[in-house]
């Protein structure tokens, strides 16, 4: 599920 992965890295990395 990429659903997880793509909310966590937003959240350890947010876009700019």
């Amino acid at each position: 599920m990429a659903t997880q992965t793509v909310e966590e890295s937003s959240k350890a990395r947010p876009k700019h």
